[in-house]
């Protein structure tokens, strides 16, 4: 079984199964991801191995207040948590890496602005991961969680 998180509050979990994939928006709570991942791995068969690819994110975003970043740093680290606590192997992948083994390496123009291009990159993740799993309903949630996924398929 292979697991994509994308760490933040509004990020989100894919996986794969023997039926398929299938994706989650983030559970809201520690105990949540907990029971969440928990569920997802001791209650299936068949698995012999589950590998975890997680993205590394810091825990300060620019114009996000120092209350916003200790509470993001707190999120990532119940997830780390659950995952030791889980004995769930994983692997910590730079946003540049994967993203760039999703949808390649992208230029913008000059004059768009970070947030423009923060849009437009998310975007270009959402429909490639639709292309890719029609059988999902994928949103912004979890588009980051299936590129994750895909690049650890990869690996």
């Amino acid at each position: 079984m292979l697991i994509g998180i994308d760490p933040g509050k509004s990020g989100g979990l894919a996986w794969t199964f023997l039926g398929g994939t299938k994706a989650e928006k983030m559970p809201s709570t520690p105990r949540d991801i907990y029971d969440f991942l928990y569920d997802l791995v001791y209650k299936a068969d068949g698995y012999e191995e589950v590998v975890c690819y997680i993205e590394k994110v810091g825990g300060y975003v620019k114009g996000n207040s120092g209350p916003a970043a200790a509470t993001f740093a707190r999120h990532v680290g119940n997830l780390e948590m659950a995952l030791l606590a889980l004995h769930i192997e994983h692997h910590w992948v730079l946003p540049s890496k994967w993203m760039q083994y999703f949808i390649g390496k992208q230029k913008y123009p000059q004059s768009m602005t970070a947030y423009q291009r923060k849009s437009k990159r998310k975007n270009l993740i959402k429909a490639k991961a639709q292309g890719l799993y029609p059988e999902i309903k994928v949103t912004l949630n979890i588009a980051d969680a299936l590129g994750l996924l895909v690049y650890g398929e990869g690996q």
